[in-house]
């Protein structure tokens, strides 16, 4: 496949499933959240554990048909994780802090995006399928602390939130 084919390919892919998570990860979020308070950090979750096997299998498919798959399966689970990102954490902070908030988060994921960028002087050393694979776990391990920190703190945070005090 040509290169610029190749790029088309990825890009539609990807972000045709990032915009159906992005949908479906919004109503979700807007109706789930009325049956159960923490819900969008439920969805944040569910999107990342969608993502884990996904960013494994765009690294390690013998196939362009499965790396295609695992490409839209990978973009509707961050879809559904980004959906409910900036949601989930307004549950937990007050009015008052909700644009220091926004801030703090944008802040967070420039600086982590920064740190992707150096991935590529690990190529030398790691194959991009380990790469895909450790990805993967990270997503993994990254959803475990999510719902467990919303068990543990969620209906302490979100109580203090509602009524207006500082955390």
């Amino acid at each position: 496949m040509p290169l610029g084919e190749a790029g088309c390919t990825a890009t539609a892919v990807l972000q045709g499933g990032t915009v159906a998570g992005l949908v479906v990860g919004g109503l979700f979020g807007d109706r789930l959240r009325q049956l159960a308070p923490p819900a969008r950090f439920w969805l944040v979750a569910a999107g990342l554990l969608l993502c884990a096997p996904a960013v494994h299998a765009v690294g390690n498919s013998a196939t362009l048909a499965a790396t295609k798959i695992a490409a839209t399966t990978f973009g509707v689970g961050c879809g559904l994780a980004v959906a409910n990102f900036f949601p989930s954490a307004l549950e937990v902070v007050p009015q008052s802090a909700h644009a220091t908030a926004v801030g703090i988060l944008n802040l967070l994921g420039g600086l982590v995006s920064g740190f992707g960028s150096q991935a590529g002087a690990l190529k030398k050393s790691v194959s991009f399928a380990s790469m895909t694979t450790l990805a993967g776990g990270l997503c993994v391990v990254a959803a475990g602390l999510l719902v467990l920190g919303t068990r543990r703190w969620f209906a302490a945070d979100a109580a203090r939130a509602a009524e207006g005090r500082d955390l």
